[in-house]
């Protein structure tokens, strides 16, 4: 070693000892999160609920009565078996929300943030684990959800695309980037409010509020503000032939891009919020 050459010293935390680099505290949330009761038991609803709605509301499509011949032609297989998944999203809410809040209204928080001080670490650690955990339940709810619904769709003499077709791969990953979505989302907003309940209340008015009351809005607001919302945003994703003429269409490759970069800051607003705030 010369004398020009320094050695970086390890990061240490208030109690002085080293830190756990980014590895280590993905390890640590992921044991956190598989050892909640409530991870599990929140997929099995949400997974009973997206499949067994979708069943339904393919039987309701399917079963309509006086449906014409040309009509029956226009059915969306694709998104029709799948539509169910929205009962899905609820639930995806609440498992984000439950990746962070639990922390706060038990103050065990404080002593996550002793062991890893590093604001943003911990946040990527927590959006990285519950990103792939819903990553992959996500895709599995969606392909289940399909095979269901389009068994009860082809019941009824709907055409059903198979499972390799573009227009059903666009529908599915449209899906599963919304449940995604909106679990990083309740991560980041339960980080912000320090509330389980205000996080998932924010985020339902989100997703659902626009599609209630948005008839009702003038056509500006529906263009300008309502369209760029992440509920908004996913419908252009969730079906196969979205309406150009539809005052909230994004063409789906913007649609995909702007809800990466709603994800983006909501967890670095939580990370801010961490970091500007004490742990109490």
């Amino acid at each position: 070693m010369t004398g020009t050459e320094t050695v970086r010293p390890a990061e240490r935390n208030r109690a002085g000892y080293s830190t756990p680099g980014l590895p280590a505290t993905v390890a640590a949330e992921w044991t956190k999160l598989r050892a909640l009761r409530s991870t599990w038991l929140t997929l099995l609803i949400a997974a009973v609920a997206g499949i067994g709605f979708s069943a339904l509301l393919a039987l309701a499509i399917g079963s309509s009565a006086g449906m014409s011949e040309q009509q029956r032609a226009d059915i969306d297989p694709a998104g029709g078996a799948v539509a169910g998944l929205t009962f899905a999203v609820v639930l995806f809410i609440v498992l984000g929300v439950n990746a962070a809040a639990p922390e706060f209204s038990s103050r065990m928080i404080g002593v996550t943030l002793t062991v890893t001080p590093r604001r943003g670490r911990l946040v990527a650690a927590k959006g990285i684990v519950l990103g792939l955990l819903t990553l992959v339940a996500g895709a599995l709810c969606a392909v289940l959800a399909f095979f269901v619904g389009g068994a009860v769709l082809s019941g009824h003499d709907v055409t059903m695309p198979g499972l390799g077709d573009p227009e059903v791969l666009g529908v599915l990953g449209g899906w599963i980037a919304q449940l995604v979505t909106f679990a990083l989302l309740g991560l980041a907003v339960a980080i912000l409010l320090r509330s389980a309940a205000g996080a998932i209340a924010l985020l339902l008015a989100v997703l659902f509020l626009p599609a209630m009351f948005g008839a009702m809005l003038p056509d500006w607001m529906s263009e300008g503000v309502i369209r760029f919302l992440p509920g908004s945003i996913a419908e252009n994703l969730t079906m196969a032939e979205p309406d150009p003429d539809s005052l909230t269409y994004l063409p789906p490759a913007v649609a995909g891009l702007l809800l990466a970069a709603w994800v983006v800051l909501a967890l670095a607003a939580a990370r801010g919020a961490l970091s500007a705030r004490d742990a109490r």
